[in-house]
């Protein structure tokens, strides 16, 4: 078979009946002069096959395949797809599975909406922990033209990690299933974990040109680190190394000769005023629990009414490679100043508005160099985790002198900083989606992104 870098499709896979193992093509897919086998492969299964040409209307978007064949590959009636041919392979696809640890259908929202958006692309979602090793086959959950069913699928070309929590993902680490993984499959795993503050830290400290935009950083801080921070920056805040969405932040402030904490208790702002700041830190924490803690620099970040802003950076890449920036958006801390997350009183703003009210005819810069200087943290992060990553959110400060700062980077992001947008929703879904078929090995022809995708 001629080696073709151009992919055919997409095609819908019919059952034909018959015996042995064989394959119908359209005849673009299978010109004059082409071998009659092949080895056929869909994600990590493969068969040799006998290849017929199909005629008569509506050929040219099916290909029908001999139930032998579909048990074979794991390829289900009804599955949209496209066709590559590589010297001897015809490969079907791009398989993009969608790895969680639990229940599939808890991702039939996710599943149904790449699926709608791309429906000419084969997704799966399934549980890490169902994988049968010896066949490399998992029971998953896929989208026909009749809605969800389960199917037992070869492993994927792609996996896209949506993991739901860091314990799990943990979890799974030390079960020793993710070695495993790696070990018998040729699919990288996308996003493959949550970051760690201190690890992000250290690998962007390492950039000369990042260094001077990370606040100072302590991992494990003790009395004498918070007490260092406070004398030379009057603000720290104290951050749980592995937290998300805000919870257990404080935030410490020097007033004269008092040192004023603002953090959450029971969902409510707390305010307190201490004197003394090994009493406050033997009542916040008991003992060993900072040991799980970063202290930051706290920045004198612009603020509207007296609150604090900074600014989330959602980045994606799409079929080219490259990081795009889905949305920058404003988030004003809530009411204590401890935190801009939305589910402790933050609310979303227009940055160029923002940015605008603070800094006049200099915003349209600056928004511009935060969009720069978020790609260029992306670029530096992928490079120094090692993992393949396609989004990214990006915690973003900018202080009163115009000074940009970045204080977290989030390999699972939300998507909060959307508000109510379904075009920024679908654009981030459709760039994804581009950049998942690009990792699986299909070239641009399969990613509908230049023809289909939102501008």
């Amino acid at each position: 078979m001629p080696q073709d870098s151009a992919p055919f499709g997409p095609f819908v896979v019919r059952p034909a009946s018959g015996p042995d193992l064989w394959l119908a093509l359209p005849p673009a897919a299978l010109p004059a002069g082409t071998e009659r086998t092949a080895v056929v492969r869909f994600g990590h299964a493969a068969a040799v096959a006998e290849l017929k040409r199909l005629r008569g209307p509506g050929a040219r978007r099916v290909v029908a395949a001999s139930p032998a064949l579909l048990g074979t590959l794991g390829l289900w009636p009804g599955a949209r797809l496209f066709a590559l041919r590589d010297g001897g392979i015809l490969r079907f696809g791009p398989l993009i599975g969608i790895a969680t640890a639990g229940p599939a259908r808890r991702m039939r929202a996710l599943l149904e909406a790449f699926a709608r958006l791309r429906p000419d692309v084969p997704f799966a979602v399934f549980d890490l922990r169902d994988v049968d090793w010896a066949r490399l086959r998992v029971p998953a959950l896929v989208w026909t033209e009749r809605g969800p069913r389960s199917a037992a699928v070869p492993l994927p070309d792609v996996v896209y990690n949506k993991i739901p929590s860091r314990r799990l993902e943990q979890k799974l680490e030390r079960e020793g299933i993710i070695d495993r993984w790696y070990a018998l499959s040729r699919a990288p795993i996308v996003n493959a974990s949550y970051f760690h503050k201190w690890d992000v830290y250290l690998d962007l400290i390492a950039y000369p040109e990042i260094r001077p935009n990370l606040p100072e950083t302590i991992l494990a801080p003790d009395e004498a680190d918070v007490a260092d921070l406070l004398a030379r920056h009057r603000r720290v805040y104290l951050k749980p190394a592995e937290g998300a969405k805000g919870r257990g932040i404080i935030r410490l402030d020097r007033d004269g000769p008092e040192i004023v904490a603002r953090f959450y208790l029971g969902g409510r702002p707390r305010l307190r005023r201490v004197t003394s700041l090994r009493r406050f830190l033997r009542q916040a924490f008991p003992p060993g629990r900072l040991r799980s803690y970063i202290a930051q620099q706290g920045i004198p970040l612009i603020a509207e009414g007296g609150r604090p802003v900074d600014f989330r950076l959602h980045l994606a890449k799409g079929e080219d490679g490259r990081w795009h920036p889905i949305v920058l958006a404003a988030k004003v801390a809530g009411e204590a100043g401890v935190t801009t997350h939305l589910a402790y009183g933050g609310r979303l703003d227009d940055a160029g508005a923002v940015l605008g009210r603070h800094f006049g005819e200099q915003a349209v810069g600056l928004r511009l160099a935060l969009l720069q200087f978020g790609r260029a943290v992306a670029e530096k992060l992928e490079h120094a985790t090692g993992q393949p990553l396609i989004e990214l959110g990006l915690d973003l400060g900018v202080d009163e002198d115009g000074r940009l700062w970045l204080f977290e980077a989030n390999a699972k992001p939300g998507q909060a900083a959307f508000g109510r947008d379904r075009h920024l929703v679908r654009l981030r879904r459709f760039k994804l989606i581009a950049a998942l078929i690009r990792l699986a090995g299909f070239p641009a022809g399969a990613s509908g992104e230049k023809k289909e995708g939102p501008a």
